[in-house]
């Protein structure tokens, strides 16, 4: 009889990760680090930045291995001007790992002794190097660094480029190191050469007609070159609206008689956009908007656009369109023509208005408004029911700067206006209006966020019963005194209804805090009123917020109180939107 050797059982699941497991185990590689001992935080970081990776092998323990830890080591100390430092190095095992122990004794650092610094050529007048050769890193008594060496260099020779020192060079860059001295000696010598100027723009085939284009270049050929004068340009095609894509080269290489060529590749953009937006408040409630643009009509660089808005108190369609005057970006007439149907509390309008206005952007970074109106209303208000045509002349100032996109972490916006109005003009009554509004926003400490806010108005007329609503002053909603519905607050008649007032002052102040990323909780209270007296009483609503940063803006859902009514209201604030 033959027997037959049994077959041995084939592991399951388990038996073949444990196996799997041996297997890798046996294999690893030993794992290799570098511990340094005895160096001030910067001097150890720039060791293990010269150092770099170890092997994880034998080999990072043979000799080679070794010399080279300790080289780098010593490039690394006297780039900080440790230029006495000691450096031990050795190695042991733990376990089946390596430890590169690198002991280090820095010494005296290596301070900067004499430093000068010559400029030559035509920089050597140039206001702009000369604050920049006075902000240079590198002071006699400092601590001896050769990045703060190099990156002076660098800082001259960029600044050289972006201001049209094409020629420029070092006629000398050099650093004596006394290491017994204990001392390092700077000489930088830099010859700008000349200043080159701006020659020639010249740009790609476009729809337009050269006039327009050459008015969005905001400087002249021969003016000294400037890399800025370069970006504004490219801003301005831009902020045009007329081109989806703008690439603006200057070309210092093809330079004759010191004069760089510019050359501007655009492709415009697509002519029309149409747009569709839903939004939320509880000032209005749900809302709809619709709106087309036109970016560019004709050759001449004007435009067109519309926008529908719906919501059940407000009803709005209106049109615009704009001819550029001296620049499409700066300077621009606006014809305008809108129609609006409102109801909120105890009031109602039909208004048609046509305006002319002139929008300027100043140097000063201002903008001016001026402007004639025409302002036709059938209205309803209270008990008053009138019909009232207005020519209203204008002038308008206003400025917005923040920095944070559409979450802006400081800014500041000023609002400064007049109307004015006489029969002799047209209109039906004499009126004067004016309007005045600040918001300030500062951020501290990254998660606290103070907003201030002002808003001021008076009016002046012959008969306030045919000032249409839209020109009244009224108070509470959103963005005014919150704890108050909308347009609440103001004069009252003899049956309580909300009248509108001849003044407005309201003020508002808010603090927040970001308690996780994208997330604010907020603090609030605002105050004033809408009136015909200076001596009626305040009104004051106060609360608190969730407000969550979103990709689009800041959501905001606000609960407050009205808590200078006897009766004290509360009301529930939503609204979507940047705060400036």
């Amino acid at each position: 009889m033959i027997t037959m050797p049994a077959r041995a059982a084939r592991p399951g699941w388990p038996g073949w990760l444990l196996l799997l497991a041996s297997l890798l185990a046996g294999t690893a590689a030993a794992a290799v680090r570098l511990d340094i001992e005895g160096a001030p935080a910067a001097l150890r970081d720039n060791i293990r930045a010269h150092v770099g990776e170890l092997p994880q092998d034998d080999s990072a323990t043979g000799r080679r291995e070794q010399r080279r830890i300790l080289a780098a080591a010593r490039q690394a100390a006297e780039a900080l001007g440790y230029y006495h430092s000691s450096l031990q190095l050795e190695h042991e095992r733990r376990g089946e790992d390596v430890v590169q122990r690198l002991r280090v004794t820095p010494g005296e650092q290596v301070r900067i002794g004499s430093v000068e610094l010559r400029l030559t050529g035509a920089a050597e007048h140039d206001p702009v190097f000369a604050t920049v050769l006075q902000e240079l890193p590198l002071r006699s008594g400092q601590p001896f660094n050769h990045g703060d060496y190099e990156a002076a260099k660098q800082t001259l020779q960029n600044l050289a480029l972006r201001r049209g020192y094409f020629d420029a060079r070092f006629s000398r860059h050099e650093v004596v190191v006394d290491a017994a001295a204990n001392s390092a000696d700077i000489t930088l010598e830099f010859d700008s050469g000349a200043r080159y100027q701006i020659g020639e723009v010249s740009f790609s085939a476009t729809p337009f007609e050269p006039a327009l284009l050459e008015k969005m270049v905001p400087f002249a050929r021969g003016d000294a070159y400037d890399a800025e004068a370069i970006v504004s340009l490219n801003r301005n095609l831009l902020e045009s609206q007329y081109f989806r894509v703008v690439r603006v080269r200057p070309l210092p290489d093809r330079a004759e008689r010191q004069e760089v060529p510019v050359d501007v590749v655009l492709e415009p953009a697509i002519p029309n956009r149409v747009g569709v937006g839903l939004g939320y408040s509880t000032d209005i409630g749900p809302r709809t908007q619709l709106n087309w643009q036109r970016h560019w009509v004709n050759r001449h660089g004007h435009s067109a656009g519309a926008q529908l808005e719906l919501s059940e108190p407000r009803q709005t369609v209106e049109s615009q369109y704009r001819i550029p005057l001296a620049s499409p970006i700066d300077d621009v007439l606006e014809f305008q023509f809108g129609v609006q149907d409102e109801a909120f509390q105890d009031a109602d309008s039909q208004r048609y208005t046509f305006s002319i206005q002139r929008l300027q952007r100043l140097p000063s970074g201002w903008r001016r408004t001026i402007s004639v109106r025409w302002d036709y209303s059938d209205f309803r208000i209270g008990d008053v029911r009138d019909k009232t045509l207005l020519v209203l002349p204008g002038l308008s100032f206003t400025r917005t700067s923040s920095s944070g996109g559409v979450d802006p972490r400081k800014g500041d916006r000023l609002l400064f206006g007049i109307e004015a109005t006489d029969p002799l003009l047209g209109s039906d009554i004499e009126l004067q209006r004016l309007r005045a509004g600040a918001r300030w926003l500062y951020t501290v400490a990254e998660r606290h966020r103070l907003l201030l806010r002002l808003d001021a108005g008076a009016l002046a007329t012959t008969d306030f019963d045919q000032v249409p609503p839209g020109l009244r002053f009224f108070a509470g909603g959103d963005q005014s005194i919150r704890g108050f519905a909308y347009n609440s607050v103001g004069p009252r008649n003899a049956d309580g209804d909300v009248m509108g007032g001849r003044y407005l002052f309201t003020a508002s102040a808010e603090y927040a805090w970001e308690f996780r990323p994208r997330w604010r909780l907020a603090l609030f209270v605002d105050g004033g009123n809408a009136m015909n007296s200076f001596g009626d009483a305040p009104k004051v609503g106060t609360g608190f917020g969730l407000h969550w940063i979103s990709p689009v803006g800041p959501i905001r859902l606000d609960l407050a109180w009205g808590v200078s009514e006897d009766d004290v209201p509360f009301r529930l604030h939503f609204s979507m939107g940047p705060q400036l």
